[in-house]
């Protein structure tokens, strides 16, 4: 297979392209030209980060909802009560 790797030339590509080299592959070693550089960061402009970042919230939020309610009924199920907490009150 053929693989180019962008930047090849810093250390811990130039690794990676001799693994690569190692296994088989053919592979080529890029400069990194400020072509290529934007090319390849373009996805990181604000739009994105926020869209990113707002996924990232909601995933995380789903996950502490989900131990909570695991947790909750753990604590109903062994009759743990939980200081300061009334159950009436909700």
């Amino acid at each position: 297979m053929k693989i180019v790797v962008i930047g090849g030339s810093h250390y811990i590509r130039a690794s990676t392209v001799k693994k690569l080299q190692r296994n088989g592959h053919e592979v080529e070693v890029a400069s990194t030209l400020p072509r290529v550089k934007t090319y390849i960061t373009d996805y990181r402009d604000a739009g994105y980060a926020g869209q990113h970042l707002r996924r990232l919230l909601l995933h995380l939020a789903s996950l502490v909802h989900e131990l909570w309610r695991q947790g909750r009924v753990w604590r109903g199920k062994l009759g743990i009560r939980v200081e300061g907490h009334d159950p009436k009150a909700m």
